[in-house]
């Protein structure tokens, strides 16, 4: 059996994740979040690393776009951001780190695969400490399109 593309949902995680890997304060962005990125959420690459970004792609479904065309997809990716507590200005470093995502995404510097739309913010949504967690987060959902690969 010949080898097979990687299917359009998995390369737009990849190029998520080489976006986000370009979050270095050394890149000039207020974080080095770039430094923990992964896409299996279930497996944390560095517990000593006080902030962790996991990308994944959460839903898909029928385009609401007429000009998609039939079998096209609308993929929500999610990027779950989290950082450690141990930051005196938590709430100020999560901002920080919000920024940094957006700048990097809307920054296009990597090469999204053929036939995806460029992902586009689409929500948000905090995830507050709780007891016997020592950290903070958020959500962040980008949305694009792609066509399945062909069989």
């Amino acid at each position: 059996m010949a080898d097979r593309e990687k299917p359009r949902s998995w390369q737009l995680v990849q190029a998520m994740v080489a976006c986000l890997q370009q979050i270095r304060t050394a890149a000039g962005y207020r974080t080095d979040a770039g430094a923990n990125v992964t896409d299996e959420p279930s497996q944390v690459p560095d517990e000593s690393n006080p902030i962790l970004l996991a990308v994944m792609v959460d839903t898909t479904q029928r385009p609401t776009d007429p000009n998609v065309p039939l079998g096209g997809k609308l993929a929500s990716i999610a990027i779950l951001a989290k950082i450690s507590c141990d930051f005196d200005n938590g709430q100020e470093v999560l901002h920080d780190l919000i920024d940094d995502i957006d700048f990097a995404v809307q920054g296009r510097a990597v090469a999204f695969p053929k036939q995806t739309t460029y992902p586009r913010f689409a929500s948000s949504q905090q995830i507050p400490g709780a007891d016997g967690i020592n950290w903070i987060g958020v959500e962040l959902r980008y949305d694009a399109t792609y066509l399945p690969l062909p069989r």
